[in-house]
């Protein structure tokens, strides 16, 4: 009987550790009814070929939310989030109950450089999650702040 205790108490061990470890497709899979809003600030920044950084290569960032500009004034109550002085900032929304979500789509316009887009996301005044993505010349990659949340 000791055994069986023991043996049972290990499985559940073990299974508690899978699924803590999983990591959510959306912050909506675990929290369905969260509302989360909040500033991301977007960098960008591409190598020069004496291998320094140069912070104002030609790229263009996109949101979902028609409307809405993406690089506007923060309203009122919204301090700068960062000491990151290339960074832009927007707003960000996931609202789970009405599958909203901020998709921030980013395009590489330089001719024959990568360009590295990384989106900091800030929720009540720290930041919990940084994902990015290096585009070739033309590229185009979609960054969802649902996915980003999710990763935190």
């Amino acid at each position: 009987m000791r055994h069986a205790v023991a043996l049972c108490t290990i499985a559940l061990a073990v299974l508690l550790a899978t699924v803590a470890g999983a990591r959510a497709e959306s912050i909506c899979d675990s929290l369905p009814t969260d509302v989360f809003k909040g500033v991301a600030v977007v960098t960008a920044f591409r190598y020069m070929p004496d291998r320094s950084l140069d912070y104002s290569p030609n790229y263009a960032v996109t949101l979902t939310r028609s409307g809405e500009a993406p690089f506007s004034a923060l309203p009122p109550g919204h301090s700068q989030p960062t000491d990151n002085g290339y960074g832009r900032q927007m707003l960000y929304q996931v609202d789970c109950a009405i599958d909203q979500d901020t998709v921030f789509t980013v395009a590489n316009l330089e001719r024959q450089d990568d360009v590295t887009v990384l989106i900091e996301y800030v929720f009540n005044g720290r930041s919990i999650f940084t994902h990015g993505n290096t585009m070739r010349p033309g590229g185009i990659v979609k960054l969802s702040a649902a996915h980003g949340l999710a990763q935190r």
